[in-house]
């Protein structure tokens, strides 16, 4: 019984390590492009201006898109231009031609913040566990390639599955406790009311996005 408990716990060893190694499709596809600090020097250097304040990690890229809101990433960012690797921060040109100049301040600290506290670390490797533990092509690719006993995979596998389940609703609050530590750290920044008026056409944005996605997929039903 102990041989075969070592056997399993070294099998679960393989199949997370090669789920966490595996060569995961880990990108972004944005309609936008890259700026290039010499076409963007005003915005760049606004930019560096006001992570410099923050003490806050400078992008090493920066992307102009039609997204409706804002963001940062350390994922790859596919552009219509390039794609990026590193600190990318997204400018919404929608969002931006409705603001204030200090609203954008307000959005800018808010996504530097992420930067600063290392949230898009966080949340890069939290979207690699969890696209590797869906269950799908990634786990069984590990499976085949880092098993010695179809007898001990199941059970292997279903402990994985068991702990993203345990451990996903932890790291959505956790996230969500990143969300509001930025938005502080924003408001220490700039006046709060500019904060709170950036913060509600972001809101409002996502909302007129679910709502425009949900009448374009009612419009494609049979007899719509």
């Amino acid at each position: 019984l102990l041989a075969l408990f070592v056997a399993f716990v070294v099998m679960l060893a393989r199949i997370g390590r090669a789920i966490w190694e595996s060569d995961l499709p880990l990108s972004i596809t944005v309609l936008g492009k890259r700026l290039p600090s010499g076409h963007g020097q005003t915005i760049w250097r606004h930019v560096r201006d006001l992570a410099e304040f923050m003490d806050a990690p400078i992008p090493d890229n920066i992307v102009v898109c039609l997204d409706l809101g804002c963001f940062v990433t350390e994922a790859e960012v596919r552009c219509l231009d390039t794609t990026l690797r590193g600190r990318t921060l997204c400018l919404s040109l929608p969002f931006m031609r409705v603001s204030t100049v200090e609203e954008i301040d307000a959005v800018l600290a808010h996504e530097l913040a992420h930067f600063r506290s290392s949230d898009t670390r966080l949340a890069r490797a939290c979207a690699r566990l969890f696209h590797g533990l869906t269950g799908r092509a990634d786990i069984s690719g590990a499976i085949l390639r880092h098993i010695d006993s179809l007898l001990l995979a199941g059970p292997a596998v279903a402990i994985l599955r068991h702990f993203r389940a345990q451990i996903e609703p932890r790291v959505t609050t956790l996230m969500r406790d990143n969300e509001t530590r930025a938005d502080l750290a924003a408001a220490e920044t700039t006046r709060a009311a500019a904060l709170a008026l950036s913060l509600a056409r972001a809101h409002l944005s996502m909302a007129w996005e679910e709502i425009a996605q949900e009448i374009f997929e009612q419009s494609q039903q049979p007899g719509y």
